[in-house]
């Protein structure tokens, strides 16, 4: 790569991309692909949860197994997803709140 004499000194306050102009806060693809791989991260661990906690449940209709490798193809089970009902309510309540005082050093307790 050969340096063009007609540029002005690099300043280092300036920009810290180098001569590809893409940088961390530019609008380069890799930002792009940070945020998909987030998301895919996201969506996996949502999954995770909600089979974790059994709010997810998926029966099938047959043996899962990956279809043979053949020019006629293969099948692919059915599948039947079974999610959770959550049901969410709202109720009034009325609470006792107890009074707090503080007695500091050197201070008469508060009566």
């Amino acid at each position: 790569m050969a340096i063009d004499p007609n540029l002005p000194p690099h300043d280092a306050s300036y920009s810290r991309t180098g001569s590809s102009g893409t940088g961390s806060s530019g609008t380069g693809s890799s930002g792009i692909g940070k945020t998909l791989l987030i998301l895919a991260a996201v969506a996996l661990l949502v999954l995770v949860v909600l089979f974790a906690t059994g709010m997810l449940n998926m029966n099938t209709s047959g043996e899962l197994r990956a279809p043979e490798v053949a020019v006629s193809g293969g099948e692919v089970p059915d599948v039947d997803v079974q999610a959770a009902d959550v049901n969410v309510a709202t109720k009034s309540v009325t609470v006792e709140v107890p009074e707090i005082t503080v007695d500091k050093p050197g201070e008469a307790p508060a009566r």
